[in-house]
């Protein structure tokens, strides 16, 4: 198939939160295995309720197992509204020289042009094997990737030296970026009640001197602490190679713990977004921000507890001296940089594997209500980039 109708078909596959990627994948598989490639897939089942989703992961090899090289991608997408898009979303549409459809540009665009690298490869022509490989579930914490970096750990199954992950840069090839952690700071009044399912409940407001609320005797002091302590201690790690330099903060107030305005709350929920810079861990992070909170005077009936709210997702650093940096530079033309948005290339990087991030595409696009990718990135120009890698690292 050509490159656009490749993204027509996998634009049709609804990948976002709460689908299979059974489908896709056996899609992708089938085309893989016509080229020639040895396919292997790793399925894995997710979701709360019975009976749950099944998921895949897929790794297409050709020229051996023990891979040189991996071109990466993740097959899901966020998710989406119809109402909210001017045509539908899970079929490619083209205005003004733009292909629009929910994952045009975060990722399956790059798929598209991975499975027709992939159909250009000749299995004569490899000194060192080659793997495409497609992932589940990266828009919801890498969850896919941490599970194909378990099971081949089980197996003792090689994943690759080198890696190069197609998310939109632009085709400006990024060797760091910062890492992800989504954390949660839980007040609760001890004396509160319990409504249905695990429903928090306060007291009636016409008298706030028997109950104390989390709002007033919590919430605005761990504010402060957090907006006048811990973010100017995360402003003062510097890494000028990003833009900004620093880790960064963003605090969100998820639940204000009442059901009216005339009930006094009994639980906040704070949500925290951190991304660390590379050279941070991830759980020193977390203790010193519990240390903080701990030391904050409180009330003996308000309760606090500070944790992960999803597994943190690591930062990504490959030496730009390494072999694939130093062969997209060169191919692309572009000087290496960092970014501050996260990706899979961090687990990668706990896989023993070098990787870069060059994709087509604008990341401004990514999530978007009619998210769109630029036509210009499907010409032979932008194919031939991605074989000149192959050519000079794998035959």
């Amino acid at each position: 198939m050509e490159t656009l109708e490749l993204l027509r078909r996998l634009i049709g596959f609804n990948t976002s939160p709460g689908t299979s990627t059974v489908e896709i994948a056996d899609f992708i598989g089938n085309l893989c295995e016509d080229a020639g490639f040895a396919v292997e897939r790793y399925t894995y089942l997710t979701g709360q309720t019975e009976p749950k989703l099944q998921k895949v992961n897929l790794i297409a090899r050709r020229g051996g197992q023990e891979s040189f090289l991996a071109l990466a991608g993740h097959m899901d997408t966020v998710a989406f509204d119809s109402k909210e898009w001017i045509s539908d979303p899970l079929v490619l549409a083209e205005r003004h020289n733009r292909l629009y459809g929910r994952g045009a540009v975060d990722m399956k665009g790059f798929l598209a042009i991975v499975l027709r690298v992939g159909q250009i490869i000749k299995k004569t022509a490899l000194k060192n094997p080659v793997a495409l490989v497609f992932t589940s579930d990266e828009e919801v914490g890498c969850l896919g990737v941490r599970k194909l970096k378990h099971e081949l750990s089980e197996k003792g199954i090689p994943f690759a030296r080198f890696a190069i992950i197609g998310e939109p840069t632009e085709m400006r090839p990024v060797n760091m970026h910062k890492g992800y952690m989504y954390l949660k700071i839980e007040m609760t009044n001890k004396q509160a009640g319990k409504g249905r399912g695990s429903r928090i409940i306060g007291r009636h407001s016409s008298d706030p001197r028997k109950f104390r609320s989390v709002v007033k005797y919590g919430l605005r002091r761990i504010l402060d602490a957090l907006y006048d302590q811990f973010e100017l201690r995360l402003v003062e790690i510097r890494n000028e190679h990003f833009d900004p330099p620093y880790p960064t903060m963003n605090v969100v107030l998820r639940e204000e713990g009442g059901t009216a305005k005339n009930i006094i709350p009994a639980h906040q929920l704070v949500e925290m977004d951190l991304r660390p810079i590379p050279g941070q861990n991830s759980e020193a992070l977390l203790e010193s921000l519990e240390v903080l909170i701990k030391s904050i005077p409180m009330e003996e009936d308000i309760g606090i507890s500070v944790g992960f709210a999803r597994r943190p997702t690591p930062p990504m650093y490959t030496s730009p001296d390494s072999l694939v940096a130093r062969m997209v530079g060169d191919i692309s033309g572009e000087q290496l940089r960092a970014v501050c948005f996260n990706t899979e290339g961090g687990v990668f990087n706990e896989m023993d594997a070098q990787t870069v991030i060059w994709g087509p595409g604008d990341i401004k696009q990514a999530h978007q209500i009619n998210e769109f990718i630029d036509k210009r990135w499907f010409g032979d120009d932008i194919t031939e980039q991605y074989m000149a890698v192959v050519r000079r690292m794998c035959c």
